[in-house]
């Protein structure tokens, strides 16, 4: 068996021997030739395999062993190439591995939700709608709203008359009903026989009152004791800074009448309430000792009237802006 082993081992190394000398001898063929020894080196593109032949230029002078046999190595194998490589076109290795974009999710509208517009319920502050001509009812007033009309007189609210409470006139503080003096009247021309002819003007200066307490007739509006069986008072109030107001040939029949500038245009709203109360205590005899008789003051009676109609006039000069009325029995 050994000697069987021996044989096959020399016979091995007999072929390595001779295949190292044909290689050697056409190498050597090659190089006495001129001919250039090719290997194979990686190509450029750094995705394909090492394919591409490099020439290696062997001088011919350059002697070879013998016994040196070229070991040629083909590699087979792929680089991979750094994430930080983008892909091209000639890159199209299966293994190549490129950074991913990081993902950009859009941006979300917020949903906005609107509220429905709250429907407030009218207050006291708020401009009542109402077209020219229009009557409201405020309480016992009937008040009458005309063409120029503010949005500021449509605002006002108009208290009941007190002429029990009110005593003094407009001019003064008075305490029992919160009435401060800086909202009231100043008390200037007085005129105990008012139109005693019965027909005449009445004239009201700019920014000022006049208040008369007699059976009248002035064209928008009129009263009469035998018609109604009560006194008659009635309160002008001019709110233009430039015009008069002058109603011409108009009737009062013999009666009372003060005037004068009021203080403050804000609050006439208070401050007439105020007046015409203390026009229907006079003119009821509400006081003590009395007013005395007087023909149209207290219907001619020495009790007094049984009540009154009370009416204002806002004007601006001759224009009718606002007109009120109302009626207190005793």
């Amino acid at each position: 068996m050994k000697y069987k082993n021996v044989v096959f081992f020399v016979a091995v190394m007999a072929l390595a021997i001779l295949s190292c000398i044909a290689t050697l001898a056409i190498a050597r063929s090659a190089m006495s030739s001129g001919q250039k020894f090719a290997a194979l080196v990686p190509s450029s593109t750094p995705t394909q395999t090492w394919s591409q032949p490099l020439a290696i230029d062997l001088p011919t002078d350059t002697p070879v062993p013998p016994t040196a046999v070229p070991i040629i190595v083909v590699s087979t194998m792929t680089p991979t190439i750094a994430p930080t490589v983008a892909p091209s076109a000639s890159n199209t290795a299966t293994n190549v591995v490129v950074a991913q974009q990081p993902t950009v999710e859009p941006t979300q509208v917020p949903t906005v939700t609107v509220a429905p517009t709250e429907t407030l319920a009218p207050t006291d502050t708020q401009v009542p709608i109402v077209d020219a001509g229009t009557t409201v009812k405020m309480g016992k007033w009937s008040v009458t709203y005309f063409t120029g009309a503010t949005a500021q007189m449509k605002s006002w609210k108009f208290a009941g008359l007190e002429p029990i409470k009110v005593k003094d006139f407009p001019n003064v503080d008075i305490p029992s009903i919160g009435f401060k003096k800086a909202d009231g009247l100043y008390y200037a021309d007085e005129d105990k026989n008012y139109f005693q002819d019965a027909e005449g003007n009445v004239t009201v200066a700019p920014n000022s009152y006049r208040v008369a307490t007699a059976d009248y007739d002035v064209g928008f509006h009129k009263c009469a004791r035998a018609d109604t069986g009560r006194g008659c008072s009635i309160v002008f109030v001019n709110v233009s800074a430039e015009e008069q107001t002058n109603l011409e040939k108009v009737m009062v029949r013999n009666g009372y009448t003060v005037s004068g500038p009021y203080f403050n245009g804000d609050k006439l709203n208070v401050v007439i309430p105020v007046l015409l109360s203390k026009t229907t205590h006079d003119m009821l005899n509400m006081s003590p000792n009395g007013t005395g008789v007087n023909l149209g003051g207290n219907c001619a009676k020495a009790k007094g009237c049984k009540g009154t109609e009370d009416t204002f006039a806002i004007m601006s000069g001759n224009e009718l802006l606002v007109l009120g009325v109302t009626t207190y029995d005793k």
